[in-house]
């Protein structure tokens, strides 16, 4: 996807390889971000919090124990989503060197047989995040800490490196 915008919108061999280093760069920090929130913070995950709402001291919520999320929860906390961190990274990267929040991306699902047309990072942000709390994997608020962290991760990179010569 990201050689593709290299080829469609940069024309100079080292704008292309500016856009791949940022965005490589800041999708490994966002990811490394994620991971350090994760262990500082162990939240749970929806699964636990729902099946266990009788428990968490709020007299509000009821437990439903035999709720089940629409994917297979993953064995780590919830807090932040590295998945939507790493989106919030590329979308950042790619619209701060095309700018205006464009982003132009097809992602393509071999699993799914689809391909989607993302045409400003806004739109795939909120399709990761709503995809990622729909699916019960997590809170929405582990999901939105998790795009913006990444997106200011890619804005920190590229006001500091990859500056074009």
């Amino acid at each position: 996807a990201l050689r593709g915008i290299a080829t469609r919108y940069l024309r100079r061999t080292g704008d292309s390889a500016r856009l791949l280093a940022l965005a490589n760069m800041a999708t490994a920090d966002a990811l490394m971000c994620s991971w350090d929130s994760k262990s500082l913070f162990v939240f749970w995950r929806p699964i636990t919090a729902i099946r266990l709402a009788d428990t968490d001291g709020n007299p509000d919520t009821d437990a439903d124990p035999t709720w089940e999320p629409l994917f297979a929860t993953p064995p780590y906390p919830d807090y932040v989503s590295g998945y939507t961190g790493v989106v919030g990274a590329m979308t950042g990267s790619i619209s701060r060197i095309l700018g205006g929040g464009q982003v132009d991306l097809y992602i393509t699902s071999a699993a799914a047989g689809v391909t989607r047309h993302y045409v400003t990072d806004s739109a795939l942000n909120q399709d990761a995040i709503d995809g990622r709390m729909l699916l019960g994997i997590h809170f929405r608020t582990a999901d939105v800490v998790g795009n913006n962290m990444g997106t200011q991760v890619a804005d920190w990179g590229l006001d500091h490196y990859f500056q074009p010569t």
